[in-house]
């Protein structure tokens, strides 16, 4: 199994975003980690594909997952369009990088 790297900013551990976002940020990390693509400072999640929030992967309540959900968008670190199939997200400020990924080490077998 190949895992993947995200990146974020030293910056979003400053105290100042803890005070805009708090437990919102599993789901920001989350969104972080959807971005296939960046246009400007803005990543797009999943390709533009609407996004139902029972597939945000936590087990919290949708009312939950709307409010932290609110608070990134009120904060001005996500940007939402509602569509008819669900939400289009976009991060700002995104800077992820693509393509960086490891294998974890495995045990050895004791054979070279």
């Amino acid at each position: 199994m190949v895992d993947y790297f995200i990146t974020v900013s030293r910056g979003l551990l400053d105290n100042k975003h803890w005070r805009k976002i708090g437990d919102a940020i599993w789901v920001y990390l989350w969104m972080i980690d959807k971005i296939t693509e960046i246009n400007g400072d803005r990543g797009l999640l999943l390709g533009g594909r609407p996004i139902k929030l029972s597939e945000i992967p936590f087990p919290i309540s949708i009312k939950t997952k709307r409010r932290l959900i609110q608070k990134l968008i009120n904060s001005g670190y996500v940007k939402i369009e509602q569509t008819q199939y669900g939400r289009r997200f976009w991060v700002t400020k995104a800077k992820k990088i693509f393509g960086l990924s490891f294998e974890p080490d495995l045990p050895s077998t004791g054979t070279p």
